[in-house]
């Protein structure tokens, strides 16, 4: 496991109210994609915990994170349920 994925913490796996990033210190950027690949949200990181509000996102199913650090990117899955 990279340096990058042991100091950051992503909550939780359901993206229905929101998705937090915790100790995020380490990351520049943030992207989440939909099931097809585009991009529904991307924004910069600034501080050490960044807060995403997940009711705008419209539609159910299975979304991507990607997260860009100083010192790698971390990708990941997460659903949203309603």
């Amino acid at each position: 496991m990279a340096a990058f994925e042991k100091v950051l913490k992503i909550n939780p796996d359901d993206l229905s109210t929101r998705f937090f990033l915790e100790e995020s210190e380490n990351c520049q950027w943030v992207e989440i994609f939909d099931v097809t690949g585009r991009s529904v949200y991307r924004a910069q990181v600034n501080g050490q915990s960044f807060f995403i509000n997940g009711t705008h996102f419209r539609s159910p199913g299975v979304h991507f994170y990607q997260v860009t650090g100083r010192s790698g990117r971390l990708r990941g899955k997460m659903l949203k349920m309603n």
